[in-house]
């Protein structure tokens, strides 16, 4: 597997999980979930920090197995409220860590083109955030966003600790010394280094542009909720 760059592999990662979508298997519990997560993401390179929020529209009765695992557990009277609130949250946290290398997981029984998650996702990691998807087994929809995530799990290999079906392996690859540049594309090079040199930079006003461009793009998205 290639090796994407190490600002991902020590970055923060926030999971957010659909709990009605993909439940907890039989044997497990909210301590055992967590620890399998964090395992599979740490076999994969991920060894930051790490925050889960569980979402259900149907009260629990482990309210306080979430809160020994460090769950953060929210109820919503309906399932469309619960995917909005789930949907919101993942889109916020973006604009929270826009250009800051951050991962976040999804794990969502309803990954289907119709949803809003495949246009989120796309900015999200436009902004330095890292996508990482689980989903059931029997969900297909999910195909359309495999190019987007770097990662993708079955939520039963997932909660287990397992391997993802395909992604990146975060792990540090040896570095090969690069061949010394010929003298023709060394000059070339040397001619583009002056010319940008002699463009003027405005550095804020460029970070201001891709923030109102991330707004834009985001409400945009929230409109067709």
């Amino acid at each position: 597997m290639s090796s994407l760059s190490s600002k991902f592999s020590a970055a923060e990662t926030c999971v957010f999980w659909d709990l009605d979508g993909c439940p907890i298997p039989t044997g497990l519990s909210p301590v055992s979930i967590s620890a399998n997560i964090r395992l599979a993401l740490e076999n994969m390179g991920y060894t930051g920090k790490m925050s889960i929020s569980a979402y259900s529209a149907v009260k629990q009765n482990e309210e306080v197995e979430f809160e020994s695992a460090q769950i953060k557990l929210i109820y919503k009277e309906t399932s469309q409220e619960k995917g909005r609130t789930m949907y919101l949250d993942v889109m916020f946290w973006g604009i929270r860590h826009r250009n800051e290398p951050t991962n976040v997981m999804v794990i969502l029984k309803d990954l289907s083109p119709r949803t809003s998650y495949g246009g989120g996702l796309v900015i999200l990691k436009e902004n330095d955030n890292n996508p990482l998807l689980a989903y059931p087994r029997n969900d297909p929809g999910v195909l359309h966003l495999r190019d987007t995530a770097t990662s993708t799990w079955l939520w039963e290999s997932l909660s287990t600790g397992g391997s993802p079906l395909d992604g990146h392996n975060m792990r540090p690859e040896p570095v090969t010394p690069p061949s010394p540049p010929c003298s023709a594309c060394s000059r070339r090079a040397l001619r583009l280094a002056n010319k940008r040199k002699k463009r003027p930079t405005k550095p804020c006003l460029k970070r201001w542009k891709r923030s109102q461009v991330f707004r834009s793009k985001f409400w945009f998205l929230l409109a067709g909720l």
